[in-house]
């Protein structure tokens, strides 16, 4: 009877491990816009451009972390599906408020006759287009849409627009996770003494290494619209090139120039813009 306890225990860790050898492995790729090193559950296994195929199907903790070291790392919790590959595509900024990126996996389908879609973004709450279509606000989940190949707009008040192209699945489930540039950082400190802060790519950091400028009077305040946000237009013309969005309580520099209830002001550090003083107060 001991014998034959033995050989059973024996037969049971033969089939166990045939199961872990046969089981559906995961693929993780990963990018970047400069060298960082990739983490897995805290273990270094490569540089980036990454790219494994042989990962368990599970859940794991990456983090991509900057050569240098002046740059915040990326981390986040992921689950790997099986037979899937889950890619991450990250822009490193100086800030983690200014970092931006993608988080890619695919899944099957709750309705395996459907094609959906679940997307998450940091911040939550932004509205999403879908070729061209509103869809709603973040998070948002969507099954019955079209296969192939289609574009994603994600557009918040305050942060820079992000697009790209997806391929939808038939029977197949696209898990997305996108977190927005934020085009505007305050420094809590000298926000607390009334003085607007504006982040410019290129400036000095403060010692919390939130990169700066300080705004002089003159500047102008972009006040509360009906909408949530402010357009910033390349002509003083509600027809002009929409550069971006400012939420209320944004400051910029004006550049002392006001043409039929428009104000000139600097965006993005390197060019001039135009906000509609009916939804901007000009501080002097």
């Amino acid at each position: 009877m001991k014998k034959l306890i033995i050989n059973l225990t024996l037969l049971s860790s033969l089939l166990s491990g045939c199961s872990l050898l046969s089981a559906p492995k995961a693929g993780l790729h990963v990018e970047s816009n400069i060298p960082a090193t990739v983490l897995i559950d805290d273990k270094q296994v490569g540089q980036v451009p990454y790219a494994s195929d042989t990962l368990r199907a599970q859940k794991y903790t990456v983090t991509v972390k900057p050569i240098d070291p002046s740059y915040p790392p990326y981390q986040g919790q992921l689950r790997l599906y099986p037979g899937q590959q889950t890619s991450i595509v990250w822009n490193f900024a100086k800030t983690t408020e200014q970092s931006w990126g993608w988080v890619f996996s695919q899944t099957d389908a709750k309705d395996t006759a459907s094609t959906e879609l679940e997307l998450t973004t940091s911040p939550p709450n932004v509205p999403v287009t879908i070729a061209g279509l509103s869809k709603g606000f973040t998070p948002l989940t969507l099954g019955s849409l079209s296969t192939g190949s289609i574009n994603i707009t994600l557009q918040a008040p305050g942060f820079a627009d992000l697009a790209r192209e997806v391929t939808f699945t038939n029977g197949k489930r696209l898990v997305i996770f996108a977190k927005l540039a934020s085009l505007l950082s305050v420094n809590q400190e000298t926000q607390s003494q009334g003085i607007p802060q504006l982040a410019v790519p290129g400036e000095s950091a403060t010692p919390s290494g939130l990169v700066v400028q300080t705004l002089k009077k003159p500047y102008i305040l972009i006040q509360d619209t009906p909408t949530g946000f402010l357009r910033v237009r390349a002509k003083p013309d509600a027809g002009g090139t929409e550069l971006g969005q400012l939420a209320p309580g944004s400051s910029l520099s004006y550049l002392s120039k006001e043409v039929d209830g428009w104000y000139q002001v600097q965006f993005q550090a390197t060019s001039s813009a135009w906000v509609n003083a009916q939804y901007a107060k000009l501080v002097q």
